[in-house]
């Protein structure tokens, strides 16, 4: 879940659909198979978001499996692991 801030790095203004494209595209590019959605700011607050990118994982029932803040290749893999084994059902 992300949300539209009307920009990406320096490129701005963006309406809702180039952002929405740009997102897809960074996605794919980091070949990252789940949905991304977009909301307003009320689903940053109830998750207590605490950095860009925060990630907020559910499991199957709904409920919050994990969290995790800001991306870096070091810190991103481990937490890639952790997802696909969710998915895969082996965690």
């Amino acid at each position: 879940m992300t949300q539209y801030y009307g920009f990406l790095g320096a490129e701005r203004p963006l309406t809702h659909e180039q952002e929405f494209a740009k997102m897809e595209k960074f996605r794919a590019d980091k070949h990252e198979p789940w949905p991304m959605l977009f909301g307003d700011s009320s689903n940053s607050d109830a998750y207590g978001e605490a950095g860009i990118p925060h990630w907020v994982v559910l499991d199957r029932t709904g409920k919050v499996a994990f969290m995790h803040d800001g991306y870096s290749p070091e810190t991103f893999k481990p937490f890639r692991e952790q997802i696909k084994k969710m998915v895969e059902g082996t965690d």
